[in-house]
C-alpha cells in the first residue's frame, strides 16, 4: 500500500454545510460527506520505497527556543480553528480533513464532571446536536464564537476536536518462508481443522469487523469464496452516513481481515463497519449489538487518549461493547522496534515508539534524546549517545504523551520540526497549552504531518519544555507513530499502551503477531507491554504474514501481516470456540483462549511479548451432553389447545421434535409446539426430542405421556334466555341440545359482571337490574370431554 495519508487528509472538509474538495476529489456517494479519513489505511513501505534515516541528530539547539502563542482555548488545534473561523478565513489548510464544521458550528468533544450542567453550558454557548458518547464525554456542535465560553463553564474540564477512533492499519515488509493458498498457511498453523472436522465451524456466531473496505476487492474475494456474503453494514463519518465499501478512506485491509476470520470460522456470520470518531464508533457498537454480534475484530491502532492505563474514552467504549455481551479483539499495534535493512545495504534500528525520561543536561529547555549504539545486527554495543533532536518519518499518526496526569500544575511540552539550518519551524496549528487547567498532557492530537508541514521523508524534531509546572524531573515522555517511523531511539517496551489496547476489561484481548506464520518468534514490530499501570500486554498472540487473496488482487505482495493479520485469526478462532461453548461470557471466552488454547512462547508464562502465548488450537473430542433431562409438555390437554415441548440440556442444544399419539408417530408434527386435533381426543400424547451441539454426540430423550386428551362436545349451543325482561319477573336459561349430554352450572351476569348468588337455571330480576342487560353463562362438564363454556346473547334493557 502506498503512503497516501497526506493526500487523503487534505481531501475533504465540511464547511457551511457543503462538501469542499480539491479538483478531482469527491466522496463516492452523496452520503459520504464529512471530514476526511482521520487515519486512512497506511502501510510501512518496503526498504526500497523509503530511504535510510540519517545516522544522528543535532547535539545542541541552544538559541533555537520557540515561542508559544496563547490561544483562545487550551486545545491548540481547536484554538487555531476558532481564530481562523471568527476572522472569516475559514478552516485552516492544516486542519482540512481533520475537523467537521457545519455552518458556523464546530463539532467538538466535551469532557465534563456533570452531564446536566455540561448540556446546559453547551446550550448557553449556542450549541446543539448533543450526543452522549461514554460517561464524562459528550459530542456537540458549537458555534466558533461560543467555544471560549463553553470551555470556561465550571462543569467542562476539557474541550477538544473529536478524537479519531480508527488510526491506520499497518502492513510490514517481512520475508515469508513459504507460500500458502489464500490463508491456507495460517489455517494449518492454528490446527483449527481438528475442530472443523467434528463440525465446529463458528456456525450461529456473528462477528463484527471495524475497518476499511474496498468494494472491488470484496467482490473479488467473494467470487473466490474467500469471504461470505456480508450480513449487514454500518458506516458513519463525522456523524454522517456513508457507504462502507466506498467511504472517504476505502481500503483492502478490512477485506483481508474478513478473509482471515472466514478461514478460521467458515460458518460464522460477518457484519462490517467503518467509523471515524468516537461518536461514530458508539453507533457501530449499538448496531452490532442489535444484530446479536458476539465478537468484534478491530485490526486498527489507537491514538493516545489518556494515561495508557485504560481510563480513556476508547477503553470506556470497549467496556460499553463488553457490557452488551461482545468480546473485543484488537491488534496490539505495530510499534515495536527492530533492525531494518535498506536497499542500499545499510541497516538501522527503527520502530514506531519512543519512551524516555525528561533529560536536559545543558538547561536550554530541549530534551536530550538518548540513542543506544547498536551493531549491524541491532545488538547494543554498550555505548550511548545524546542529541537534542531525533529523526522521524513524516506520517499523520504521531502522538506525544507524558505522565503528568495528576491534579497539580502540569508541565507544558511541545514538539517541533527543526529546519535544516537548525531553526524551529512554525507548526501548522497551535500546540496545546498544558499550563491551562484541564488541558491533558497530549500533543499532536489532530494530525502530525499537517502540524509538521511535511508530506514524506525523514524529518528532524525536538521536544521543548515551555513550563515545568509542578516539576519535570520524574516526567516520562512517549512518542508513538507507525511501524518504522522512528529512527535510532525507538524501543519496544511500553509500546502496547495506545488507546483501546490499554483497556483493563477482561472481555477484551490485545493481539500480538508471530511472524512469519511458519515461525515461533514474535515479530519485531509487534507492540509490547507493559501498560503504564503495569499490566501485561498483549493478552495473546497469533500467526501473521500469511497469504491473502485481497493483497494478491490488489498487487500488494500477496501476504497480510502485522498485528492486523494476527487479530482476525484470534477473532475467528474465538467464534469457533463460542459455537462449542456458547455459555461463555466475554471475560470467560478470553480467559479460555489464554489458558486452554495457547502454546507458550518466549519466557515461561505470560509476558509482555507474547502475552499468554501463541493461539494454536488443542485437540478436541466429541463428548456426550453433560445433562439431558426428559422434556416436559405444557398446555391444556384438550382438543384445540396447543401443547409446547420444553427441554433444557447442558450444554445448550438445538432440538428437533417428534410428537406421538398413544405410541403412533403423528405425521408432520415436528415443531416445538403441537395443536391437538379431534384425532387426539381420548388418546395420550408424548414428544421425543433430539438434541445436537457442535462437538457433542447427538442424544434423544422423551417426555412422559400426557393425561388423556379431552374430546370436544359434538354439539354445544349457546344458551338462550326466556321470560319477561322486567323487575320482579323470572328469566330462565335454556341450554339447548348438547351431544353428549353434560352436567351444567350457571352464572347470571348484569352488564357482563357476575351477580352474586345467581347460579341456578333461573333468575328473578331485582331493582338493581333496572336499566341493565342480562346474560347467562353455562359451563358444561363431562368426563373425557373438554370443559366448555357458552354465554347467551344479551337481553333487552331491564324495565322497572
Amino acid at each position: 500500500m502506498k503512503l497516501r495519508a497526506a493526500a487523503v487528509f487534505a481531501a475533504f472538509a465540511v464547511v457551511a454545510g457543503a462538501l469542499v474538495a480539491p479538483a478531482g476529489g469527491a466522496p463516492s456517494t452523496a452520503e459520504a460527506a464529512g471530514p476526511a479519513a482521520s487515519a486512512p489505511p497506511l502501510a510501512v513501505p518496503a526498504a526500497d520505497d523509503r530511504p535510510a534515516p540519517p545516522s544522528s541528530g543535532r547535539r545542541d539547539l541552544t538559541g533555537a527556543a520557540p515561542s508559544e502563542e496563547a490561544g483562545v482555548v487550551g486545545n491548540g488545534a481547536l484554538s487555531s480553528l476558532v481564530e481562523s473561523l471568527t476572522s472569516g478565513d475559514g478552516v485552516p489548510d492544516e486542519l482540512v480533513g481533520a475537523v467537521t464544521v457545519r455552518g458556523d458550528a464546530i463539532r467538538v468533544e466535551v469532557t465534563h464532571t456533570d452531564e446536566a450542567a455540561a448540556r446546559a453550558a453547551i446550550a448557553a454557548a449556542g450549541g446543539s446536536d448533543v450526543v452522549s458518547i461514554v460517561s464524562g464525554l459528550l459530542a456537540a456542535s458549537v458555534p466558533a464564537r461560543g467555544i471560549a465560553r463553553l470551555e470556561a463553564a465550571p462543569a467542562v474540564t476539557a474541550l477538544t476536536l473529536p478524537a479519531f477512533a480508527a488510526p491506520a492499519p499497518d502492513s510490514i515488509p517481512v520475508p515469508h518462508a513459504a507460500q500458502g493458498v489464500n490463508g491456507g498457511d495460517v489455517y494449518a498453523k492454528t490446527l483449527v481443522q481438528q475442530w472443523h472436522d467434528i463440525g465446529i465451524t463458528g456456525k450461529g456466531v456473528s462477528v463484527g469487523i471495524i475497518d476499511y473496505f474496498d468494494r472491488a476487492t470484496w467482490r473479488d474475494a467473494r467470487a473466490g469464496g474467500e469471504v461470505p456474503d456480508v450480513a449487514g453494514t454500518f458506516c458513519r463519518w463525522g456523524g454522517l452516513r456513508c457507504d462502507v465499501f466506498a467511504s472517504p478512506s476505502p481500503d483492502i485491509h478490512g477485506v483481508a481481515v474478513a478473509e482471515a476470520i472466514h478461514d478460521m470460522a467458515p460458518k460464522a456470520t460477518i457484519y462490517v463497519a467503518t467509523v471515524q470518531s468516537n461518536e461514530d464508533l458508539k453507533g457501530a457498537i449499538d448496531y452490532f449489538a442489535s444484530k446479536k454480534v458476539k465478537i468484534i475484530s478491530r485490526s486498527l491502532g489507537g491514538f493516545y487518549d489518556a494515561a495508557g492505563d485504560g481510563s480513556g474514552a476508547s477503553a470506556k467504549l470497549v467496556n460499553y461493547a463488553v457490557s452488551k455481551g461482545i468480546t473485543w479483539f484488537n491488534s496490539a499495534g505495530n510499534s515495536g522496534a527492530y533492525n531494518q535493512t535498506y536497499s542500499d545495504g545499510s541497516t538501522e534500528w527503527v520502530g514506531g515508539y519512543w519512551r524516555q525520561k525528561w533529560r536536559d543536561t545543558n538547561a536550554n529547555g530541549w530534551m536530550d534524546f538518548e540513542t543506544v549504539v547498536r551493531d549491524a545486527d541491532g545488538v547494543p554495543t554498550g555505548a550511548k549517545t545524546y542529541s537534542e533532536t531525533m529523526w522521524i518519518y513524516c506520517t499523520p499518526y504521531f502522538r506525544l504523551r507524558w505522565n503528568d496526569w495528576g491534579t497539580g500544575k502540569r508541565t507544558d511540552y511541545d514538539i517541533y520540526r527543526i529546519n535544516g539550518d537548525g531553526t524551529v519551524r512554525a507548526p501548522g496549528y497551535t500546540p496545546n497549552d498544558q499550563s491551562e487547567s484541564g488541558v491533558v498532557p497530549l500533543e499532536l492530537q489532530n494530525g502530525s504531518s499537517n502540524y509538521f508541514g511535511c508530506t514524506s521523508d525523514w524529518i528532524e524534531v525536538g521536544i521543548y519544555r515551555h513550563s515545568a509546572g509542578d516539576g519535570s524531573s520524574d516526567d516520562v515522555l512517549e512518542l508513538a507513530g507507525n511501524s518504522g517511523d522512528i529512527a535510532l531511539t525507538a524501543s519496544s517496551a511500553g509500546s502496547a499502551g495506545a488507546a483501546y489496547v490499554d483497556s483493563r476489561n477482561k472481555g477484551m484481548a490485545a493481539v500480538g503477531a508471530v511472524d512469519p506464520v511458519e515461525g515461533v518468534a514474535i515479530a519485531g514490530y509487534s507492540s509490547q507491554g507493559p501498560t503504564n499501570d503495569g499490566r501485561i500486554k498483549p493478552e495473546i498472540s497469533a500467526g501473521s504474514n500469511f497469504t491473502s487473496r485481497a493483497y494478491t488482487y490488489a498487487g500488494k505482495g500477496g501476504h497480510f501481516n502485522g498485528t492486523s493479520a494476527a487479530t482476525p485469526v484470534v477473532a475467528g478462532l474465538a467464534a469457533v470456540v463460542l459455537e462449542r461453548h456458547d455459555h461463555l461470557t466475554p471475560a470467560q471466552l478470553v480467559n479460555y483462549l489464554r489458558k486452554s488454547q495457547t502454546t507458550d512462547r518466549g519466557a515461561a508464562g505470560a509476558d509482555n511479548v507474547f502475552g499468554s502465548g501463541e493461539l494454536i488450537m488443542k485437540p478436541i473430542s466429541v463428548v456426550p451432553f453433560t445433562s439431558t433431562p426428559a422434556p416436559t409438555i405444557s398446555g391444556t390437554r384438550a382438543v384445540g389447545s396447543t401443547l409446547t415441548a420444553v427441554a433444557r440440556w447442558s450444554p445448550t442444544a438445538k432440538f428437533t421434535y417428534r410428537w406421538y399419539r398413544s405410541g403412533t408417530l403423528i405425521s408432520g408434527a415436528t415443531r416445538a409446539t403441537y395443536t391437538l386435533t379431534a384425532a387426539d381426543g381420548g388418546k395420550r400424547i408424548r414428544v421425543i426430542v433430539r438434541g445436537t451441539h457442535a462437538g457433542i454426540t447427538p442424544a434423544e430423550n422423551h417426555s412422559a405421556y400426557t393425561a388423556v386428551i379431552a374430546k370436544l362436545f359434538a354439539k354445544s349451543p349457546a344458551p338462550k334466555i326466556t321470560g319477561t325482561v322486567k323487575v320482579g319477573r323470572t328469566l330462565t336459561a335454556s341450554v339447548g341440545t348438547w351431544s353428549p349430554r353434560p352436567a351444567f352450572t350457571y352464572q347470571w351476569k348484569r352488564n357482563g359482571k357476575s351477580i352474586s348468588g345467581a347460579t341456578k337455571s333461573s333468575y328473578k330480576l331485582t331493582s338493581k337490574d333496572a336499566g341493565t342487560r342480562i346474560t347467562v353463562t353455562v359451563t358444561a362438564k363431562k368426563s373425557g370431554y373438554k370443559t366448555t363454556v357458552r354465554t347467551s346473547a344479551k337481553t333487552a334493557t331491564v324495565k322497572h
